[in-house]
Order: structure tokens, then C-alpha cells, then sequence
């Protein structure tokens, strides 16, 4: 029988198009992020987003509006339209920056999105051309329905045709996706979530391209994030690059912006290169920074993002998301090892070699050896170095070196063993069996640089060239105590509002830690305080005996001299004595009637009174006074807590208020004790009260770590004076609490201004959010217990409120805006008759 030969080919059915669209793109955002791909890729320096909402003569659309190369005739049929065809894995290794996207079929992301396209797009040389697509028409589900037969049609605009369409004043080239009939809702909610994806896949260093989001008639917003700069500041970081050519591989560690300590080594990885990691440990003081400036919780938000020419790999560093084997690993030490919960940072690599590929679906990269080089974290499968070793994957490796500085060198909030201080592994059940034997571990500086000599013995890496901040280093010890404080008053405000049955296992914990520290640090003070008296006893004892030896020794002295000598030298010694005792009265009754003259002005620079013996005994017994309370409160709060047949929550938050406020003028008081102005800082003055709140405000305009993030105006100079009786303590924590309040609600900027009013002593205004449009009564603000954070104790402005009615004063909401502040307006007024 003779053999027959003919030929075969492969056909695509229409149906493909739901594949390569609404198959393989799964989620509207990443469709909508391979549109901006496609846009950055075709040069536009920023790209328009636009949603419009369906009405009764229109559909929802979706408007994207690209400045690019555009596209000419040839070009949309040669290349637009032709399926899983990119000229970009031809161009890339001729342009000097790498394409976004190279798959060839991102355009499908339209369909994804919307029933409808409409694609107008003009190149430099070509027409204004117009091509509306209706993705039904490929939907026939008919076997001999192949794609190259649903004919498109496109038309050919005049330039004012085209304009009019597209809705700009001019467009000399670029492309423009109208897509229509949305598939999904796009409710607030669902705008919030784009919002937060393309701010965390917009990562470009290339600061030129940007993205802008408008809602219907709402003005344009531009697309940013600068959450991670911000964080530098407030975090340990730690920060590896490996240059362009791929030899030369650099790490820093940063406390805080500042150097700890930072190595060059020859890149030991054989196909890595141009890639930036940074990565930034979470305690609890960063993690409510995050949330503050973000709106997110840093867990909610993600961990670790990957970046590839400029955009987020998803779902790389999405909760939960462990593509590094941080959590796994963590199981197998929760407080040896760093989790996902603990890090958050981004990964950068721009990659021109097509190295790491995104898989079809855009969800994650093809593990291949490149992958496995950046990402290997198992002990089982780590990848082979160009020196022959072997050694974990970049990223993980970088992570262990913060862990190691973080866990042995400053892993101050951990629980320490005090009879074993060497011991790590400490269980719920050893601390309930004796609390008194575990406090808070501190830093040690040996334990800093060991952790680091460590980190640099047990790497494969040829370190080159190695520096260490010593300096910072022995600074750190210092700084674990402000953040323990930090993180004490944080939990009391996150602690206040609950019951003690809403508190979790963890806060439960937490309140047993705070106690057994604050007793500690009672216990410490009263030791101290009894040292500093029996010092003083001795000091007095030895004087009274050198008093007598003087009285002794004159005696003898007089002894030798007859007595008409002794005469007539005690008759000089008393006209001297008359003399400058005449003198001295002379002078202080000047000083005193220039101190009369200026008391008012100066009240706030008096308290720089010097240091003397009583004054030092006076601070000892002012510290007492107020750790005694604390300790009296803590000891009745414990009971309250133990009881759990008859717990009264009211009386619970009354003992933790109180504690909070003894905590906080003991801070306030330690500030000023240390100046010498505890003095009179803690006696009740009379004077000018406006006078006195201008001083303050400038002395704190002096120290620039008591306004972070704020700045103040001071105009009380020109404010009316107000003569009373107050405690310039509570005037102090007023003015704090006031400023505290401002930047807890989003303002960058507070002022203290003269009141236009005619019982008005001075107004404060912010440019912060206002109040909130929940609140019908503003006074409600002044009360106590009101807050409208979740986070808040409701005790700053009670007590704002309360320190002025103590002076005759009082405080409400201004009926209106002060001009050129945006936020609150306050007005302290005197009460009337």
C-alpha cells in the first residue's frame, strides 16, 4: 500500500482569548498593572487612571491614558494583534533600561477588565486611529470560529475628532484604552484596594514615571509611596546591593538612618546582579509608626516585596505569603529566629538578561537557578557559590545577618532569666511559677559586636573591607531604656478601654512584665533614696566634727595672743563684717527690684536653679513621692486583676490612669530635674500665664527630639496677659498634651496665637484632620474617656481642660476656622463671674 504524506497546522479557535485574559490574568488589579507595564514600556513619562461610574445614558468605564510612542496601522496589525507576539524579547538587550513585561500578552488584561475596548492611539508618523473591540464577538463557543476570522474595524479620526474623543487639549503621541461595561463593581472599597496594590507595585527608581488615580469628577492623585524612606529613620535596617556588572557585593546596617556597621566582598553568586535588598526589623514603636503613616497594620500590609524592573512580583510578600521560608523556619525557634510578622522590606532587581521570568498567570517567577540563587533558604537545598561552598540564597542570607544583630545584640524587650541570664528557652508556665525571677534584657555592648563578629565568621563571603560604629554601639544601650518606656505607655493607651477579659493571653503577660519592671525600678529609686540620706548623714556627722576641730584650733589661737590684741582684732573683724554685710544688702535689694521688674518674662528661665545639697534631696523626694503612688496604684491594680470573682473594670482604668499620669510627670519632672529646674517647676507660682507658655514653647523649639514631626508657632507675644496661681508642671504637660493631640490627628504644624476675643487669653490651631463629623457636640472632647481612636485613652484634653479650670480659665472648639489653619481651633477663655 502506498504511503500518503500531507500537512497539519494548528488553529486558534476564538476561545483562546478568555485563556489569555480572563484565564490567566486572575485579579483586576494585576490586570490593570500590566496596562501601566505596557505603557511605561512604550517610553510614556506617566501614565492617567480614570474610573467613571455607569449612569443612565453610559456604562462604568475604565479610561487609561498613555503619552508614549503610540501605535501606527502596521504596527497594531503586526504586532498589537498578533497573539503572544512582544518585540520586547527582541528589544530588550538593545535599550539600556529592561521592559516590564515581555509576555505579549498584557493587552488582554482589557478584556479581563471590561466587556468593551475602545483603543485610540497615535504614533509620531502615523494617523489618529480609532479601534473599538467587543469581546462577545470572539465568545461563539463554534469549532471553525478561528480568532483571524472576526474581523475588526477601525477608523481614521481628524485631530480635533480625536481630541474631542479622548478629552485632552492636545496629544502628539501615546495610547489611550477605553475599556467599558466593567465586569466588576468598583465600590470605595474596592478603589481603596487598587489604591494600596499600585502603591506597593509602583517602586520605579526612575522617579519620571508616574501614575495618577481620579474617581469620576474628583481631582487627580498622584500614586506614591514613601513608607519605606520614612521607615530607615524609625527602624534597624539593613541594606545589601550587588553592582550592575555583578562583581562587587555591599551591606550596611543602620540603627535609625545611622551607620552601624557596613562590608564590601566580591560577589559570591553566579547569576546575580543589579539587585538593592532592604530590609527593616518591626518592633512595636515601628510597627505603630507604620500604621500611622499608612493606615495599615504592618501585618496586614506584607512583608518582604519583590520588585523586577520597577514592579511588584505578586503575590511575593502578600501576608502569609512566606516565599522566603521566614515562617517555616521561625517554628523552629519563635524567639531565636525572625518571621514575616518581624521584617518588612523590598527586593529591586532590573534584570536586562531576561534572568527571572514572571510566570503566564503574573503570579510569582519561574524557580530556575537564578530564582533559587536570590530565594534558597532550606539547608537541604542550598546553591552552589562561584568559590565551590555552598550557602543560602542572597535574600535569606542578608535577613540572618539582621537577625543575628537584632536576637543576640539588642533583643532588648526579650525575657531574661536573672539566676541564668545565659538561658533563651523561657516557657509561660516557668514565669507564673516566679515572676520575680525574670526582667527585661538590656543591651550589652560585647553582645553587639559579638553578634556581628559572628555574622561575619560563619559567612562564605571574602569579606574585603569592614567598619563598625563604636560609638553608635555604646549609644544603643542607652536608647533600649527610651524605647521600653516608649513601649510601656504605647500599651497602656492600646490597654485602657478593654475589660480584662478582652485582654489577650499576650496583654495579660505584658501587665505582669510592667509591673515587675516598675517595682524593680521602685525598689531601685527607694534604695537610692536611702543611700542619698545616710550620705547625707555622714556628710553632716564629718562636718560637725571638722567644726569642732576649727572651734578647737581658733581657741588655741586666741590662747596665744593677749587680750588687748584679741580686742582690737575682733573690733576690725566686726567694722569689715558691718561693711560688707551694708554692701551685700546694698546689692540684693538691686537684684531683687530687677527680678520684680522682670518676674514676668523670665518665670520660665528661673527654673535653672543650681544643684545644691537640699535641692538634690528635694529631687529624691520628689521622685519618691511620685514612684509611690505609681507602686500604691500597681499594687491595688494587681489585686483588682487577681480578682477575677469581683473584677470592677471602672476601678481597674482608674488605678492604670493614675498610673499613667504619675508615669508622665515623672518623665516631664526628670526632663527639667536634670537642668536644675525642678525647683520651681513643682511649686505653685504666681505670674503671667501667657508669658510663661511662650517660654515653654521656645524652650522646646530648643530640643528638637520633643517635636518630632511638628512644628510650632509661637505668637503669645503678642497674646493679653493673664496674671494666676497654677503649677507650672501641669502647665508644661497642658502645653504636651495639646501638641500631642495635634499630631496624633495628622497635623504637621500647631499654633499658639493672641485670642480677637474680648475674654479670650490665646487660641491654638493645627493643620491636622479636624473634628470628626461623627461628634455633634464638640464639647464632648473635653470629657473624660472620649476618644475617637481605637488606640486612644481619652485622658490628654480631660486633663488639658481640667489644669485650666483649676486657674479659672476654660477651653472650647472655636464656633469658626481660624484663617489659614485647616484642622482644630481651640480657644482658652476666662471663666465668667
Amino acid at each position: 500500500m502506498t504511503s500518503v504524506s500531507k500537512e497539519l497546522a494548528f488553529r486558534a479557535n476564538a476561545g483562546i482569548k478568555d485563556i489569555l485574559g480572563q484565564g490567566l490574568i486572575l485579579d483586576d488589579n494585576i490586570a490593570i498593572i500590566e496596562l501601566i507595564k505596557n505603557a511605561k514600556d512604550a517610553s510614556s513619562p506617566n501614565v492617567k487612571l480614570r474610573f467613571k461610574d455607569r449612569t443612565k445614558s453610559a456604562p462604568s468605564e475604565l479610561i487609561l491614558k498613555d503619552f508614549g510612542d503610540g501605535m501606527s496601522i502596521a504596527d497594531i496589525s503586526d504586532k498589537w494583534l498578533n497573539i503572544a507576539y512582544s518585540e520586547k524579547k527582541v528589544a530588550n538587550s538593545e535599550r539600556n533600561k529592561p521592559f516590564a513585561g515581555s509576555k505579549g500578552v498584557g493587552r488582554f488584561s482589557c478584556d479581563r477588565l471590561g466587556k468593551k475596548l475602545t483603543l485610540y492611539t497615535k504614533a509620531s508618523t502615523g494617523d489618529f486611529i480609532k479601534l473599538p473591540i467587543e469581546w462577545a464577538l470572539f465568545e461563539t463557543g463554534m469549532i471553525d470560529a478561528e480568532i483571524s476570522t472576526i474581523k475588526l474595524r477601525y477608523e481614521v479620526l481628524s485631530k480635533q475628532e480625536f481630541l474631542d474623543e479622548i478629552g485632552e487639549p492636545d496629544f502628539n503621541t501615546g495610547t489611550v484604552l477605553r475599556i467599558s461595561d466593567l465586569r466588576s463593581s468598583w465600590d470605595e472599597r474596592r478603589i481603596l484596594r487598587l489604591r494600596s496594590e499600585l502603591e506597593k507595585f509602583i517602586s520605579d527608581p526612575d522617579s519620571s514615571f508616574e501614575v495618577t488615580l481620579q474617581i469620576n469628577e474628583e481631582p487627580e492623585q498622584k500614586i506614591s509611596n514613601s513608607v519605606f524612606e520614612d521607615l530607615a529613620l524609625r527602624t534597624y535596617n539593613i541594606e545589601s546591593n550587588i553592582d550592575a556588572a555583578g562583581d562587587l557585593l555591599t551591606t550596611e546596617l543602620r540603627y535609625h538612618g545611622e551607620l552601624v556597621y557596613s562590608y564590601e566582598v566580591e560577589n559570591p553568586y553566579k547569576f546575580l546582579k543589579n539587585i538593592r535588598v532592604s530590609i527593616h526589623y518591626m518592633n512595636f514603636s515601628s510597627k505603630l509608626f507604620f500604621k500611622r503613616k499608612t493606615g495599615y497594620s504592618a501585618n496586614d500590609y506584607g512583608s518582604v516585596f519583590m520588585y523586577l524592573n520597577g514592579f511588584r512580583v505578586s503575590p511575593l510578600g502578600n501576608p502569609k505569603n512566606d516565599w522566603l521560608g521566614l515562617d517555616q523556619r521561625k517554628t523552629q525557634g519563635t524567639s531565636r529566629y525572625l518571621g514575616t510578622r518581624d521584617v518588612i522590606g523590598q527586593v529591586s532587581v532590573v534584570d536586562s538578561e531576561n534572568l527571572f521570568k514572571p510566570v503566564t498567570s503574573r503570579e510569582g517567577l519561574v524557580q530556575d537557578e537564578p530564582y533559587r540563587e536570590l530565594t534558597a533558604s532550606d539547608p537541604e537545598a542550598r546553591v552552589k557559590l562561584r568559590n565551590g561552598e555552598t550557602d543560602y540564597g542572597y535574600i535569606p542570607h542578608i535577613i540572618r545577618q539582621l537577625e543575628r544583630f537584632i536576637v543576640d545584640g539588642v533583643h532588648w524587650d526579650g525575657l531574661m532569666d536573672l539566676s541564668d541570664p545565659n538561658r533563651r528557652n523561657i516557657s509561660e508556665k516557668d514565669i507564673r511559677a516566679d515572676p520575680s525571677n525574670f526582667g527585661i534584657r538590656t543591651i550589652d555592648q560585647s553582645a553587639v559586636k559579638d553578634a556581628i563578629d559572628k555574622t561575619l565568621r560563619t559567612s562564605n563571603f571574602d569579606i574585603r573591607s569592614f567598619r563598625i560604629n563604636e560609638e553608635l554601639i555604646a549609644k544603643l544601650a542607652h536608647e533600649a531604656e527610651d524605647a521600653y518606656n516608649e513601649y510601656v505607655l504605647s500599651f497602656i493607651q492600646n490597654t485602657t478601654d478593654k475589660s480584662f477579659e478582652e485582654l489577650s493571653s499576650i496583654d495579660k503577660g505584658n501587665f505582669k512584665k510592667i509591673a515587675q519592671r516598675n517595682m524593680e525600678a521602685i525598689k531601685a529609686e527607694k534604695e537610692a533614696r536611702l543611700e542619698a540620706i545616710a550620705q547625707r548623714i555622714r556628710a553632716e556627722e564629718a562636718e560637725r566634727r571638722a567644726e569642732q576641730e576649727r572651734a578647737r584650733a581658733e581657741q588655741a589661737e586666741k590662747q596665744e595672743h593677749d587680750a588687748k590684741a584679741r580686742e582690737a582684732t575682733a573690733a576690725a573683724a566686726r567694722d569689715v563684717a558691718v561693711k560688707q554685710a551694708k554692701l551685700e544688702k546694698t546689692e540684693r535689694e538691686k537684684v531683687e527690684a530687677r527680678l520684680r521688674v522682670t518676674a514676668d518674662e523670665n518665670m520660665f528661665l528661673r527654673l535653672d536653679a543650681t544643684k545644691d545639697h537640699d535641692h538634690v534631696l528635694n529631687l529624691h523626694h520628689q521622685t519618691a513621692l511620685y514612684s509611690s503612688i505609681a507602686a500604691t496604684d500597681a499594687e491595688n491594680l494587681k489585686h483588682i486583676l487577681l480578682d477575677e470573682d469581683d473584677f470592677d473594670r471602672d476601678e481597674a482604668l482608674e488605678y492604670l490612669a493614675s498610673i499613667e499620669e504619675s508615669i508622665e510627670k515623672i518623665s516631664k519632672f526628670s526632663n527639667y530635674a536634670t537642668g536644675g529646674k525642678y525647683k520651681v517647676a513643682l511649686k505653685s507660682v504666681k505670674g503671667n500665664l501667657t508669658n510663661f507658655v511662650s517660654e515653654y514653647l521656645e524652650d522646646l523649639k530648643q530640643n528638637p527630639s520633643e517635636l518630632r514631626r511638628i512644628n510650632v508657632v509661637n505668637s503669645l507675644s503678642e497674646a493679653s496677659e493673664f496674671e494666676a496661681q497654677f503649677s507650672p508642671l501641669d502647665v508644661m504637660i497642658l502645653v504636651d498634651n495639646l501638641i500631642s493631640n495635634a499630631k496624633r490627628h495628622g497635623a504637621k504644624k500647631i499654633a499658639f496665637l493672641p485670642s480677637q476675643s474680648k475674654s479670650g487669653v490665646f487660641c491654638i490651631a493645627d493643620n491636622g484632620t479636624g473634628l470628626d463629623a461623627s461628634i455633634s457636640d464638640p464639647s464632648q472632647i473635653f470629657h473624660k474617656g472620649f476618644t475617637t481612636r481605637t488606640e486612644g485613652s481619652g485622658r490628654g484634653l480631660f486633663h488639658v481642660a481640667n489644669t485650666l479650670r483649676a486657674i479659672d480659665l476654660e477651653i472650647s472648639v472655636c464656633d469658626e476656622p481660624i484663617d489659614g489653619w485647616s484642622g482644630l481651633a481651640l480657644e482658652v477663655t476666662r471663666i465668667a463671674d
